[in-house]
């Protein structure tokens, strides 16, 4: 629970946790595509295919090993961090962080798309969460209350700040909120989400920020505006204006993410 007062973040410890994780002889070839992989201890992790690609394309002395996920991660030199793709959805996304912080991962920057809740977004556009709003049903697998998360503050800060310097993007920091599913949105459900402060909609960010509270990691969330759901503004692929605004914005992000992370 989160205490305003306080500025801190209490919440109920888990009963799974990575140490708790028995994991048997040939995890890591099931799980990232290697016997012995060397993740680093920062990982970036996104659900979205394009975005996975765009690092590929980048990153020129990375492998690419598929398990149960895809991972590009390199062995040269001292190895400070890797790319993995996720599943999407926070029960998903909450496997995967615990799966790598038992091979050692301590940092988490997650790149994801969501919906504008807000008319003066613009697709492209490129939040980064300050809170996430705990949506139920998921809520009800984490054992808690409805409750507001929020990212470590020091990779926060970090991650912002070299961005805005870049000046390559329009950063936009404001409360989100995730919810389960996107196949039971409606015009009456988004209605009534954006009587609260939430001004995105995604499928992850809370979950990303309970994970690394209650199993003591670093998170944040990046997050692409891809549409505008409230309204009536869905991304087509076949959209192609609208679309490129996303493509342009997801490949300066990649770009400026990769450097941060190499700097």
């Amino acid at each position: 629970m989160y205490d305003p007062k306080k500025n801190t973040m209490e919440i109920k410890k888990p009963i799974w946790s990575p140490e708790k994780l028995d994991l048997p002889s040939g995890a890591s070839k099931r799980l990232f595509g290697k016997e012995k992989i060397n993740l680093g201890s920062t990982v970036c992790l996104t659900p979205i295919p394009h975005l996975f690609t765009l690092c590929e394309m980048e990153l020129k002395n990375f492998t690419h090993t598929n398990g149960w996920y895809h991972v590009l991660s390199s062995e040269e030199g001292s190895v400070r961090y890797s790319i993995v793709h996720t599943l999407i959805g926070g029960s998903n996304l909450l496997d995967c962080m615990c799966f790598l912080a038992k091979f050692g991962v301590r940092n988490f920057i997650f790149l994801g798309y969501c919906g504008g809740l807000d008319q003066s977004l613009k697709l492209g556009d490129v939040i980064i969460p300050i809170e996430a709003l705990n949506e139920i049903p998921l809520v009800e697998l984490l054992n808690q209350e409805r409750e507001l998360y929020q990212p470590n503050k020091k990779l926060y800060k970090n991650v912002l700040g070299f961005l805005k310097k870049k000046n390559e993007l329009e950063i936009i920091d404001f409360p989100i909120i995730t919810t389960f599913s996107i196949s039971h949105q409606t015009q009456n459900y988004f209605h009534n989400i954006i009587k609260t402060k939430a001004k995105g909609i995604d499928l992850e960010t809370s979950a990303l920020f309970w994970g690394s509270l209650a199993w003591d990691l670093n998170a944040i969330s990046i997050l692409i505006v891809s549409d505008l759901p409230a309204f009536g503004n869905f991304l087509l692929e076949n959209d192609k204006q609208h679309n490129q605004h996303i493509l342009t914005s997801a490949k300066k992000l990649v770009i400026s993410i990769i450097e941060f992370l190499d700097k």
